[in-house]
């Protein structure tokens, strides 16, 4: 009977940094324009910081933290962190969908709800949208492919003795732990006159 392991066809490692560099990319962008104007309402530009009470730069955030996770996963945590990343996704695509709704704060800057709902979304809005559409297909595919990734030896699993030092090597140590000296000579062994009996 064949292992499970066995079964699953590893991933080539091109399409394994891909996989995991779109979320990075994704969440990357979706900082950056978080700050960007989204809409303008007269000569007052509204960035997405301001429409999204600083939600959309959030949710990017959560993003760079749960990409830098799969540094350290195996493969159920990809399947968890790529869950994850797909929501994250989602609620971005929420969070630009609603930035026509008025924040508190800004009717300060003559801007009526009527008037930021009339507003178009601008070109970093419409890039942070395409951020979220590509965390929601990076996390899917991530959920899907994750353990098809080689299994990676942890660093605090302790390796076999024999892989540890070879055996004459051990051997030296054990006999320093035992208080001999294993770069002494070993005693001569007297050997018998031929045709001596005892």
């Amino acid at each position: 009977m064949a292992e499970r392991g066995e079964d699953v066809t590893i991933l080539p490692a091109g399409l394994r940094a891909g996989l995991t560099a779109l979320p990075l990319l994704a969440a990357v962008v979706a900082v950056a324009v978080a700050g960007r104007t989204w809409r303008q309402v007269g000569t007052v530009g509204l960035t997405g910081d301001q429409l999204t009470d600083d939600l959309a730069r959030g949710l990017g955030l959560l993003g760079l933290a749960a990409w830098a996770l799969l540094l350290v996963v195996g493969g159920t945590g990809r399947l968890v962190v790529g869950i994850l990343e797909a929501l994250i996704g989602a609620g971005l695509i929420v969070v630009v969908a609603t930035s026509d709704a008025l924040p508190a704060g800004l009717q300060d800057h003559g801007i009526t709800a009527a008037s930021l709902a009339s507003a178009p979304l601008r070109t970093p809005a419409w890039l942070a949208l395409g951020a979220a559409v590509l965390l929601i297909l990076g996390g899917a595919a991530l959920a899907v492919l994750g353990r098809r990734w080689p299994q990676r030896r942890s660093r605090f699993t302790r390796r076999p003795a024999q892989a540890d030092a070879p055996q004459g090597a051990r051997d030296i140590w054990a006999a320093m732990d035992r208080g001999e000296d294993p770069t002494a000579e070993p005693p001569a062994v007297e050997s018998e006159e031929p045709g001596q009996t005892s």
